[in-house]
């Protein structure tokens, strides 16, 4: 009888010390569930707060790339028109891209006039108010005239 109550004494110690055990690992685990929770918060609140104070520079970008092709083509006319020149836009090609959200447009130009002013038109097409980049210049000198090929990619978010 003594053997059979040593026996269920250390059965009983033994269940409440795999019970304090279990106890341990349920509030090690709920501690690092309520960590990786706060450190969510905090990722969450990071990033809230940062697209609050750059809504003013996102508001910016966006109205840059959100050209549509008629204002771009007045604004290569008004580059034509403050240098000098007259601006022929000889062709206008979409350019495949892989971003579905912006897209590239090449456009081919020529345009004739003074070294001076066919000069002044290249400075503007390298300096557009909105995102380009002039790709190719060919000026060549004819009987006094000076002729200028060129070609500007623009990105716009316009659908094309």
């Amino acid at each position: 009888m003594a053997l059979l109550i040593a026996i269920l004494a250390w059965c009983g110690i033994g269940y409440f010390a795999w019970l304090i055990t279990e106890m341990r690992s349920e509030q090690a685990s709920n501690i690092a569930g309520v960590t990786v929770e706060a450190a969510k918060r905090i990722a969450d609140k990071y990033l809230h707060s940062s697209l609050q104070s750059t809504t003013q520079e996102r508001g910016a970008l966006d109205a840059l790339t959100e050209t549509d092709i008629v204002p771009i083509v007045d604004m290569l006319d008004q580059v034509g028109r403050e240098a000098g020149v007259k601006i022929q836009i000889v062709s206008t090609q979409p350019e495949s891209s892989a971003s579905k959200s912006t897209r590239a447009l090449i456009f081919v130009m020529h345009a004739e006039g003074t070294f001076s002013q066919v000069e002044r038109a290249v400075e503007l097409f390298e300096t557009l108010p909105i995102p380009s980049t002039v790709e190719q210049i060919d000026m060549s000198h004819d009987a006094g005239i000076w002729s200028l090929n060129t070609r500007v990619r623009v990105l716009t978010t316009a659908t094309i």
